[in-house]
């Protein structure tokens, strides 16, 4: 079997040459209205091409750098306002030594007005185990996110060796000595 071969000439409506194409490629541009033959080894596209793929990457890259920070930022306000919201929502205490105060004991073997004393002193309890949790998780997020946001300290290394390596003033073995704790730096984790 003989292999098909790329001898379709692509050009642009400016004159850029492309990477040549398969014939039943070119013939499929030509139907579907994005070229047009100049003759019998060469089409003409109706709109230059672009990489999409390095296009799309760097777009999406570019992106997520923008979108990092603010989200971060977001995630940091929120943990920090449920945290506030949970230190001072006391309605629940309020409610309970409310309710507490409406009970009449009718005397030392009041075993209904005990009961229901010990029932609020319970919802009290349970609340605060689970405000006690809550916090926790926030205060998890909250060492998660702020670790996330600070740089490691070979970033910091690798950050103050470049600034150093932008010194005019430095002579030529200093910057020599620069660069190579920038390669050792570079090499493995620290």
């Amino acid at each position: 079997m003989i292999p098909i071969a790329k001898n379709i000439v692509v050009v642009d409506e400016q004159g850029n040459y492309y990477e040549a194409t398969y014939p039943k490629r070119a013939k499929g541009l030509v139907k579907n209205g994005r070229a047009r033959f100049i003759d019998e080894n060469t089409i003409c596209l109706a709109c230059p091409p672009y990489d999409m793929e390095d296009n799309n990457m760097s777009n999406n890259t570019e992106n997520m750098a923008i979108e990092t920070k603010p989200t971060e930022k977001l995630i940091m306000d929120y943990v920090l306002e449920q945290i506030e919201k949970i230190s001072t929502e006391t309605e629940y205490l309020h409610n309970a030594i409310s309710e507490l105060s409406k009970t009449n004991s009718v005397g030392p073997g009041d075993v209904g007005t005990q009961e229901k004393a010990h029932a609020l002193g319970e919802i009290v309890t349970s609340r605060e185990h689970t405000n006690q949790r809550l916090l926790s998780l926030y205060e998890k997020m909250y060492d998660d996110l702020k670790s996330q946001s600070l740089p490691s300290e070979k970033e910091r290394l690798v950050a103050m060796l470049l600034g150093e390596l932008g010194n005019h003033a430095l002579s030529a073995s200093s910057k020599k000595a620069i660069e190579q704790a920038l390669q050792y730096a570079m090499q493995g984790p620290m």
